[in-house]
């Protein structure tokens, strides 16, 4: 544990929000929960809940190329601000 969130230098994403928001986390991933990820997301949002996702770099993964074109940067954490569907 990092104890503060100065302190953090790499790591999860729920490491930080524990810094800064104690309180319930939940993590998830998308190898595991693909499936049934985008109700999870969906239900987070439409409970106001904070919701958080990181990209980790994965060559090998078909929708690698399709997220960087989306100026996804590998490695860094993202605020999901509001919820839509769209294919990629």
């Amino acid at each position: 544990m990092n104890l503060t969130y100065e302190n953090i230098e790499k790591g999860q994403v729920s490491e930080a929000f524990e810094v800064l928001f104690p309180g319930p986390i939940e993590s998830y991933k998308h190898s595991t929960h693909a499936n049934g990820l985008w109700n999870i997301i969906k239900q987070a949002a439409s409970q106001d809940y904070l919701i958080c996702i990181d990209m980790s770099e994965n060559v090998n993964d078909p929708n690698y190329q399709k997220l960087l074109q989306f100026g996804l940067v590998t490695n860094h954490a993202y605020n999901v601000i509001g919820v839509r569907y769209s294919s990629i």
